[in-house]
Order: structure tokens, then C-alpha cells, then sequence
């Protein structure tokens, strides 16, 4: 396709070259037979005429830099004779490309070639272009869809493609078929993200270089709940080891979800994986014993589904579509010369449930008129979303048959709803063909209470989300500050509880406290993890201390010994001292005062737990450490030379002098060969000690490793530990990012329970704060 549209925009060829298509398309009648279209044909040299003139001679050319003049790739379709042999694949492996300087193109008007298509093929790939609109929705009230976050990218129609989960192989053909592929779909669509009550809509725009015409040939959306559960349904035995090993390599796991287009024209793939944790995660053993490149080959080629017609037997790989697009889609009318190779794509069974907007109204529409609804509607949602798994939605390749392509840009032209900068010239040059498209138009703007001129991008404005808590779980809040609008009678949450038929938000039964509460929290970013040479570049020979970048500490606590024990035992990044007091601040606001706070002797989390406490306005409360919570020694090839609690006093760090603990660090230096399993008894048996102790109500604080959280909360959530694995060990570190936080309270019968919501976590960008509640109960 030509990138000079500029140019092309002022030569008159592009307009005179489709009024001559169009007026030629006017003199075919169709009549419909059974599930034929029988078409009658036109002069059979006609088409050949408008592919000589406009692309081979470039007769109607008024510029210099004409569009016609900056592609000399021509595409020729050969005729074929044996069109319904079912043994054939298709004919696009005949599909012949010559330079326009080559001597061995057909001659015009040969028998051999298919003009028709011909003209149509190059008209697609050299004078029409297309832009790809990613955009991630939700509901807002029962008529609108609002657009939390959207990305448009400018992609290039072929009859080829080449398989996206293994990039490099060769291409194949896929005409008649026009594929829209987006390469580096993984960098463009880095940012969707997808949560619960959330959907993906896909929206493909085609547009003449001219500007004449418009129109919409592919729209489609697909909902959180049904990629969650595609990606969640292929964890089973049949894949455990292949995933296994691919997390070993280092590779994110992908999988591959099939979107059919309306009414069964077209299909769009998404890759759909999990959004990356951050925070550090313990070292992963390479596999040795196997070629990598040669394994992950088989397993990619035994994971893709691209011919495997076993989606078809998934419910939950379903689509819905705008009721506009649905009740204006007809047939595309196509000669019976025609090869249609769409049944050699998967058989996937599409729903035929109603849009985003038009399904879920039918069964909470009489609810939105009730006094308070849509404040404990928008409450149970962003509960809902602030548990679930984010998934990273990657949109790989756009499909279509060339004919429906044709039929969507000449005949029935429909409104974008997600592009708003592709308007044809003129307000008279296209209209909307149905009242359909303006209902649809007006019903997307209505959303951002923009005029029609506004861009869709204002859906993006005020529409903040605020951090609410359960119905369920606001009784443990206390006096969080984090709510938004006016309360509600307790007598109306109950009713409206009962009419949405959510019994995971129903109130929960009053037990009985003891008072007693446990606040779990993960040290703050490491600097040697963000800077790996950081010892080599920040230290001279005499071991004086200069930061080279910003996120990187002043200065470093004065310690006994040589400077390169900060090579094992590293401080926290400046950032980290940003976010570690952020989560101090929050336990400010709710009301969450420690009296006693425990430590690992590591630097990191003493840094973190002194920051937390200068957050919580207790800066004066003393620290007590504890050797027993240090992480794995496994993991360390050098035992780190901890800092000396007289040293931290000299740096001004509070310390409980008084403080005797559990185990010294001496004894802990003597486990360095203990088991996974002699780790996580090491610290349950010190936890339950200073329970013992501190027999008293009130919160304690222990600021620790993603090891040691695990190991505290699998004793709390009353998990046996033998059930562990030492191959799991490298997977918990990323289920408790940085600064993440655990609170739990102990009930009158001495059990211990999770409080999910009791402390908001801390987002930015794709970091996030929250741990994975689901990883933590596991059994």
C-alpha cells in the first residue's frame, strides 16, 4: 500500500477509479438460489480495461507522485477450474506478483486471469487504507458503554500471512482471504488490560486514499469473563509440563483466543496472558537437559489451535457484537466462480446473545431507577475488579474475505464507533446508510456527554475510579476515608444485595474478635535488583559511595566491615522508600496502628519498616529483629554479613536493644543446608512464638520476605506446609510484589482469618501492590 496519501489525495485517478468500480457493480443483478447468488455477468473485458488503465498505464493520472505510481507490485488471480474440488485447498497458492516493469505479465484480457478479483486484490493492498482500534470497555448506566482505554494502530492488508506464536516461519497464503496482521502486537498492545466487568472491543476501518469512502468492515468485542476462562481451561494435566518448562525459559505464556466476526464473516485472534508481576522473584534453574529452541517449537506447535477444531466444543469462547452491525449485515453477494475457503478456518460457535449495552440491561434494567442502585452497583464492581486477575488482551491478526471487504466499502459504508478521525471529505460525499448507525453513534457519544464533534478519546476524562469497599467486607474497614458519594440506609444495601443475587457480597455472619491483628507487609524495591552492576558502578576502588541515577540512595547507613557487604545485603531503592511510606500512610488512614513491630535483619526490610513507621507518625517505635524471618538460605550462594543493630542505632534506625529473639543469628547461619520444608517450620514456629508472647489485642507489624509471607500465611490460613514443593519455591516470590500487604484477624475460637480488602493496594503503570488472593489459599 501506498504511505504517500498526501500526495494522492489531489489526483482525481483514486475517485475516477471507483465511480468506475461502482458503476460497474450497478450493472450486475443478483438473484439469490438456495445458497447460491447467481450473478450476471458484464462485459467480461471490462475489468480488465479499469486494471490496465489505472494500474498498468496509469492513464487517468493528473500528478506526478500519484498513488497508482509509488507500488509497482502487481497481484494477478488466476482462473481456476476446479473451484469445488474439495480435495484443493484453495487456489490462492496460485496467486501470481510481478513488478509493473516485469515482461512476463499476463497480457491484458487473458483468459488465464480472474480481472474481477484481480482489480478488487490490488484495489485493497495499494489504494485503500486501514487503521486497527483496540479499546478496553465497560458499562456505566444500562444505554452506554464508556472506553476506559483505547489504542488505534495503522495496519496493512495481504493475502498471506505467517503464524503469530512462531514468528519468522514462512508465510502462506490465505486469499481469498485478506489478513490484517499486527507483528509486534505484544509492544502495540502492551497497555490493554483487561479486568472483570470489562470488554475488549475490535474495531477495523477502511478508507480510500481519496477520502470518499469509509466504512466499518470489522466489529466485534469479547468480554473478561470469557478470556479468563479460555486461558484458565487449557491449566490442566495435558499441559502442566509444557508450561512448566516454558516459564523455565523465561517465556510468557500465551493463548490464543479465535473472535468471529458478524454474522460468521471474518475472525480476529487475541493472545491473551497474564499481566506481569513485579517485584523481585527468587532465582529459576535453568532445564539443561533439553534443547530450549527445539522444545519450545513442539510445544508452540502442539498448543496452537489454529486447525484444531475442538474450540467449537467451548461455550465459552463466545463474541457479541453491536445490534447496528447485526441488523444491517446482509449477505455478500459473490459470483459462484468464487473460491470461499472460509470453511477451512476453525469452527468456532458463536453466541448469539445481544450487544454489551442491550444484553445486560434486560436483566438489571428495572434496578437503575431504584434510589441508590447505581452507587452499590458501581461499589459490588469495583470489588469484583479489584480481585480479579488483569489479563493482557494482544490483538494478532485481523481476517476477512476480500469480498465482504469490498461490499462493506462500496455498498453499505457504517459509521466507526471507535475512530473518530476517518470521517469521509465532505458531509454530503457518505451518509449513514440506517438509522442504525446514528443510534449506535449517538448512543457511544451519549457515554462521555460530548457533542458529536467531540473525540471519543473525552471518554477518558472524570471518569476516575474510586476505591470502594464491599458491602461485605466495610465492617472491617473501620473508619477507612476511601468512600465516595452519599451513604445508603442499611435496609437498602440489604434489598438491592438480594435483587442482584450476589451471594459472594452478602453480609457476613458477625463473629465474635479477639482483637488481636496481623499485618503481613513485603520489604520495598531493592536497589540490586534494579541496578544490577550497581556495587562495580557506584563505589570507587575505596569504597566511596556516588549514585549515578536518581531512583538510587543519597547516601548508605555507616556498617562495620567492608563495604561489599552491601553486595548481599542491599538497600531499598529510592522509590521504594516512596512506595514503602505510601503504604505507611494507609495504615495511618485506617486507623491501623501497630504496637509491636517485627523485622528481618535484612537492610531492605528494616529500610521499609522504618519507613512505614515514619508514615504512620510512629517513628519513635522501636524495631525488634528477628533472624528467624529471613528468607531461604538456598537461595544465596554467599551468606549475606547482616548489619550490626549498633551500627543502624548510629544511623539513627530505632532498635529494640531489649528485644530477645527467637533465633540468633549465629543459629541461623548454622542452617545454611536447610530444606524448603525446615524454612517455612523455622518461621511458623518464630511467628507462633511471638503469639505466645504477645498475647494481647492490637496490631503487630512484620515486615518481611514474599517467603516468609507465604510461610506466615500458609500457618494462618491453616495450610499444611509438606504439601509444598521445592520446584515451587521460584514461582511464590511474584505473588507478593513489593510492599505488598496482608492483614489478618484472629476470631474467638483462636482461628485466624484473611482480610481481603481491610488495606487498598498501590497501583501505577503495571506495578501493582496486590497480592495474589488466590495464590495465598491455596490448599
Amino acid at each position: 500500500m501506498s504511505t504517500n496519501s498526501k500526495s494522492s489525495e489531489s489526483c482525481s485517478c483514486v475517485s475516477l477509479l471507483l465511480q468506475k468500480i461502482s458503476n460497474l457493480r450497478k450493472k450486475q443483478s443478483f438473484t439469490e438460489l438456495d445458497s447460491y447468488v447467481m450473478v450476471s455477468n458484464v462485459d467480461k473485458h471490462a475489468w480488465a480495461r479499469i486494471f490496465a488503465e489505472f494500474f498498468l498505464v496509469n492513464a487517468h493520472c493528473t500528478k506526478s507522485h500519484c498513488s497508482f505510481q509509488t507500488d509497482d507490485i502487481l497481484w494477478y488471480v488466476p482462473q481456476s477450474s476446479f473451484i469445488y474440488n474439495s480435495f484443493l485447498t484453495s487456489q490462492s497458492g496460485f496467486i501470481k506478483v510481478y513488478r509493473k516493469t516485469s515482461k512476463k505479465q499476463p497480457s491484458p484480457g487473458s483468459q488465464s486471469i480472474n480481472w474481477e478479483e484481480t482489480l478488487y486484490l490490488n484495489l485493497l493492498l495499494h489504494e485503500v487504507e486501514y487503521v486497527l482500534t483496540c479499546a478496553v470497555c465497560t458499562r456505566t448506566s444500562p444505554q452506554n458503554l464508556q472506553i476506559l482505554k483505547k489504542y488505534s494502530q495503522r495496519v496493512y492488508a495481504s493475502p498471506s500471512r505467517h503464524r503469530m506464536d512462531s514468528k519468522g516461519e514462512s508465510e502462506e497464503f490465505t486469499y481469498p482471504n485478506i489478513c490484517f496482521p499486527v507483528d509486534n502486537f505484544e509492544q502495540v498492545f502492551k497497555e490493554i488490560v483487561i479486568r472483570d466487568g470489562e470488554c475488549v472491543c475490535v474495531e477495523l476501518v477502511a478508507k480510500d486514499l481519496s477520502g470518499q469512502y469509509v466504512s466499518t468492515i470489522f466489529l466485534g468485542s469479547i468480554r473478561y469473563e470469557v478470556l479468563k476462562q479460555v486461558y484458565d481451561s487449557k491449566i490442566c494435566s495435558t499441559w502442566n509440563w509444557a508450561n512448566n518448562l516454558i516459564r523455565s525459559t523465561g517465556h510468557k505464556r500465551l493463548e490464543f483466543v479465535i473472535m468471529r466476526g458478524p454474522r460468521g464473516k471474518g475472525f480476529a485472534e487475541m493472545a491473551v496472558a497474564r499481566v506481569p508481576v513485579q517485584g523481585y522473584q527468587t532465582p529459576v534453574s535453568s532445564i539443561g537437559s533439553y534443547d530450549e529452541k527445539d522444545l519450545l517449537s513442539a510445544v508452540k506447535a502442539y498448543q496452537r489451535r489454529r486447525s484444531d477444531t475442538n474450540l467449537s466444543r467451548w461455550s465459552c469462547v463466545t463474541s457479541s457484537f453491536y445490534e447496528n452491525y447485526k441488523s444491517t449485515c446482509h449477505p455478500v453477494k459473490k459470483c459462484p466462480s468464487e473460491t470461499d475457503t472460509n470453511r477451512q478456518w476453525p469452527e468456532v460457535e458463536a453466541s448469539t446473545i445481544d450487544d454489551e449495552i442491550g444484553n445486560e440491561s434486560l436483566a438489571l434494567g428495572q434496578l437503575w431507577s431504584t434510589r441508590g442502585f447505581s452507587q452499590a452497583w458501581h461499589r459490588l464492581r469495583e470489588k469484583r475488579r479489584a480481585d480479579c486477575v488483569p489479563l493482557n488482551a494482544h490483538l494478532t491478526y485481523i481476517t476477512l474475505p476480500w469480498s465482504s471487504i469490498v461490499a462493506d466499502l462500496m455498498d453499505g459504508c457504517r459509521t466507526p464507533l471507535l475512530t473518530f478521525d476517518t470521517e469521509p471529505k465532505g458531509s454530503e460525499a457518505r451518509k449513514m446508510t440506517s438509522p442504525q448507525d446514528k443510534q449506535s453513534a449517538d448512543k457511544a457519544k451519549s457515554g462521555s456527554g460530548q457533542s458529536d464533534d467531540a473525540s471519543f478519546d473525552a471518554f477518558n476524562e472524570g471518569s476516575v475510579y474510586s476505591m470502594m469497599y464491599s458491602m461485605a467486607e466495610s465492617q472491617y474497614v473501620g473508619r477507612a476515608s476511601a468512600q465516595a458519594g452519599p451513604s445508603m440506609s442499611k435496609e437498602l444495601e440489604d434489598e438491592l444485595v438480594q435483587k442482584m443475587a450476589m451471594s459472594k457480597f452478602q453480609q457476613l455472619e458477625k463473629v465474635k474478635l479477639t482483637g488481636r491483628r496481623v499485618i503481613l507487609i513485603r520489604n520495598a524495591e531493592r536497589v540490586d535488583r534494579i541496578f544490577p552492576d550497581w556495587m562495580n558502578m557506584a563505589f570507587d576502588a575505596n569504597g566511596k559511595y556516588q549514585p549515578y541515577d536518581l531512583n538510587q540512595p543519597l547516601s548508605l547507613p555507616n556498617r562495620t566491615g567492608s563495604f561489599h557487604q552491601f553486595r548481599y545485603d542491599a538497600p531499598i531503592t529510592e522509590l521504594g522508600c516512596v512506595v514503602s511510606m505510601m503504604i505507611g500512610r494507609a495504615l495511618k488512614f485506617n486507623n491501623q496502628h501497630p504496637y509491636k513491630v517485627f523485622t528481618s535483619p535484612a537492610l531492605r526490610c528494616i529500610q521499609s519498616c522504618k519507613n512505614i513507621l515514619k508514615a504512620t507518625g510512629n517513628s519513635e517505635l522501636k524495631m525488634c529483629i528477628e533472624p528467624a524471618f529471613f528468607e531461604w538460605l538456598s537461595w544465596y550462594e554467599v551468606l549475606p554479613d547482616w548489619i550490626s543493630e549498633d551500627d543502624l542505632m548510629k544511623s539513627n534506625y530505632k532498635i529494640d536493644n531489649n528485644y530477645k529473639p527467637i533465633l540468633s543469628r549465629e543459629e541461623i547461619r548454622n542452617r545454611r543446608n536447610e530444606s524448603h520444608i525446615a524454612f517455612y517450620d523455622r518461621c511458623i514456629q518464630a511467628f507462633k512464638n511471638i503469639l505466645e508472647i504477645e498475647n494481647k489485642p492490637g496490631y503487630m507489624l512484620f515486615v518481611v520476605h514474599s517467603l516468609t509471607m507465604d510461610a506466615i500465611s500458609r500457618h494462618l490460613n491453616a495450610r499444611k506446609t509438606e504439601t509444598i514443593l521445592q520446584s515451587d519455591m521460584q514461582m511464590i516470590g511474584g505473588n507478593y510484589p513489593y510492599c505488598s500487604v496482608l492483614v489478618y484477624e484472629e476470631l474467638a475460637d483462636k482461628t485466624w482469618r484473611l482480610v481481603p480488602r481491610a488495606m487498598p493496594s498501590l497501583t501505577y503503570m503495571d506495578f501493582t501492590s496486590r497480592v495474589n488472593f488466590e495464590f495465598v489459599r491455596r490448599n
